[in-house]
């Protein structure tokens, strides 16, 4: 991407895309059975995909095309009139740079807004929901005529791949440039509903590195073909270097290694897999030894304080205060896992909160009283409540709403925790349940059904295996720097053996953690005593599928550097 003037560019979702990129798509559209002689930019920036286009043109004159490319800013668009002045020049070709907003241009003539393409290019912005304020009105219009209901917390560019894509021809391509959401985010689920419906051929390339420098944006090319002789669809999805290995052989490749299937409640962040892997995944995780984590488990978010800074403190505010851990006049101070503390092992003793807690880590939490008369209180905490609204606290969406603005809601504690968010793998934290915990850790609870079949203990212990970590993969999503969140929905959908281990197969687990065996010793241990119904060649396709997932997450946080 162009860095000049990031704040303005990014207002508007106007990153540009790299011209090795442009030159790919442009020539993978051009090399289409039917010649594109309608071809669509619908938000053409400075002329990027116009120049590739005037470079490939050049070179194909040989048939009439039209070219139509829409820009909403004005200096953009006199960017990218400069950028066809050559193609111009072409007796064979016709081409219009609008200066308009692309959802108001394309309703604005019956004929226009009926027109169809042989060819569709382009990077279309990216623009949170909150933002995409000119021409949104006319983009949910859209959606209405095409029976879609989406999301409101949809970024811009989801009802330009609809739009773009309704528009598409017969026999006809689509090469654009989209943010890798559309493999992880729940609103986009219908922009892939509504592309394995209207495509037949569809190859989703993702990049190892990130390809726009110094912005933080990932993203995938998103390649498809309409046909009207397909018996079946394709989806694929590989991942490269960067840019420059970029290659037209990547789509021939594709269409012969995949065999046209159905392509209904496919997962697409799975594709990265052979078909063969997931046909075993679907095979082995099928044995009715293994359950549903969300049978097995309640999962909820921890403690929403509203203000940590405020309400999770250390030892040494707690002696400010004059406060003592445990009933204080008016509040409870709670045992407490705050942000920054990090839990090496599966299992969080009191031994090591009272370690953290003597290194002055935030390992306490001020539960205030709600009914309790706050001219009551000491005067050290009236000062604090005093400071904490110079502060806004009492302003913030969290707690506005409270009454009183400082008092705490499901404050819940259980023996099982899970941190939201992980970076090589995750794992089930085994506690006190006198120990709390605030929403970087989920609260898991076990069922009314499994109590008698299964201890808290077992039940992280049955966590740690190659099925469980790959489902982790399979089910969650990544975010910058390759951080794995799981959402509590995602996490009852996991897959676990239940198996009773003992006491000291579980003490050896926490001890290997502690002392930071690699992960592949760790599983090699749990997948012989959890996971030793299966075959070594099954363990093996679990494990390899694992680390190519996550691997490929992982590669994320080495991007940009």
């Amino acid at each position: 991407m162009q860095q000049q003037d990031i704040g303005a560019v990014k207002n508007r979702g106007a990153y540009y895309t790299p011209k090795p990129i442009s030159d790919f798509l442009v020539k993978w559209g051009l090399e289409n059975e039917k010649q594109p002689f309608d071809i669509l930019e619908p938000s053409c920036g400075d002329g990027i995909f116009l120049r590739s286009l005037t470079e490939s043109l050049t070179l194909k004159m040989n048939y009439n095309t039209r070219i139509l490319a829409v820009e909403m800013d004005r200096n953009e668009a006199k960017k990218a009139r400069i950028e066809v002045k050559t193609l111009k020049k072409i007796p064979k070709i016709t081409i219009n740079v609008a200066t308009s907003e692309y959802f108001g241009y394309m309703r604005g003539r019956s004929k226009r807004a009926k027109r169809q393409f042989d060819l569709i290019l382009g990077n279309p912005p990216y623009i949170k929901q909150s933002k995409f304020r000119k021409g949104r009105k006319k983009a949910l219009l859209r959606m209405n005529e095409l029976n879609l209901q989406i999301n409101q917390q949809s970024n811009a560019w989801v009802y330009f791949v609809i739009d773009t894509i309704s528009r598409m021809s017969s026999n006809s391509r689509i090469g654009l440039v989209i943010p890798s959401d559309i493999l992880q985010l729940d609103y986009a689920k219908k922009v892939q509903n509504w592309i394995t419906t209207n495509l037949n051929n569809i190859l989703i390339i993702g990049f190892d590195e990130l390809v726009f420098p110094n912005i933080q944006q990932d993203v995938v090319l998103l390649l498809g073909e309409k046909r009207d002789d397909s018996k079946g669809k394709r989806l694929g999805l590989i991942s490269v270097k960067d840019s420059s290995k970029l290659d037209n052989d990547l789509w021939d490749k594709f269409i012969k290694s995949k065999q046209p299937t159905e392509l209904e409640n496919v997962d697409w962040d799975l594709q990265y897999l052979s078909d063969n892997e997931l046909s075993a995944i679907k095979k082995i995780s099928s044995n009715s030894r293994f359950h549903a984590f969300g049978d097995i488990a309640d999962v909820k978010i921890g403690i929403v304080t509203g203000a940590n800074k405020f309400f999770c403190v250390n030892k040494e505010r707690l002696t400010d205060l004059n406060l003592r851990r445990g009933f204080n006049k008016g509040l409870v101070v709670r045992k407490l896992i705050g942000k920054g503390i990090k839990i090496r092992g599966v299992e969080y003793r009191t031994s090591d909160h009272e370690k953290n807690h003597s290194k002055n880590q935030s390992t306490n939490l001020l539960d205030f009283n709600p009914t309790f008369d706050r001219t009551k209180l000491s005067e050290e905490l009236q000062k604090y409540l005093a400071l904490g609204e110079k502060l806004l606290y009492h302003k913030r969406n969290q707690l506005k709403r409270r009454n009183p603005w400082y008092s705490s809601e499901h404050v819940l504690a259980t023996q099982i925790g899970m941190y939201k968010r992980s970076n090589d793998y995750c794992k089930l934290i085994l506690k006190p349940d006198e120990i709390y915990s605030t929403d970087t850790l989920y609260r898991v609870l076990l069922s009314d059904d499994y109590i008698e079949n299964i201890t808290p203990k077992q039940l992280v212990f049955n966590f740690v295996n190659s099925l469980t970590y790959l489902f982790c993969e399979m089910k969650g999503r990544s975010y910058g720097g390759g951080v794995l969140e799981l959402t509590p929905k995602e996490i009852r959908s996991l897959k676990i053996p239940l198996y009773r281990c003992t006491d000291e197969e579980f003490s050896k687990l926490d001890e290997m953690f502690r002392k930071d065996t690699s992960i592949d010793e760790i599983l090699n241990y749990t997948d012989g005593i959890v996971l030793k119904f299966l075959t070594d060649s099954e363990k093996k396709v679990l494990r390899n599928c694992w680390c190519k997932l996550k691997d490929r997450r992982n590669n994320r946080s080495k991007r940009g550097n």
